[in-house]
């Protein structure tokens, strides 16, 4: 697969349960371009996650399918955590996929 040169970056997604028919359509659209784009570098620049989530969450499970779907079309994914009351531990719980998605960074 040929990468362009581009970094793509997104911010304040706020991934919840709560927040998500709101969040879908605009979300969607960023994966849509990093598809068509296929960035070196897609930067997820914090508050990935609204709250605390547990790996057993359908958000957490929804966040985790959209980084495997990144990996396909990035060279590198470099999630940067955000606040204390948005990422706090759920960033940590990513870690435990870096066997199927070894281009995340954290």
């Amino acid at each position: 697969m040929k990468f362009s040169n581009e970094i793509i970056i997104g911010a304040d997604f706020h991934l919840s349960k709560e927040h998500f028919k709101y969040l879908k359509e605009p979300f969607e659209f960023f994966i849509k371009e990093i598809q068509r784009k296929k960035p070196l570098i897609v930067v997820i620049d914090g508050d990935y996650f609204d709250d605390r989530v547990n790996a057993d969450e359908d958000i957490f499970h929804y966040a985790i399918q959209n980084l495997l779907l990144i990996s396909l079309y990035a060279k590198h994914i470099i999630v940067i955590e955000g606040t204390f009351s948005h990422d706090y531990n759920s960033l940590d719980i990513l870690n435990t996929y870096n066997d199927f998605i070894p281009n995340l960074y954290l």
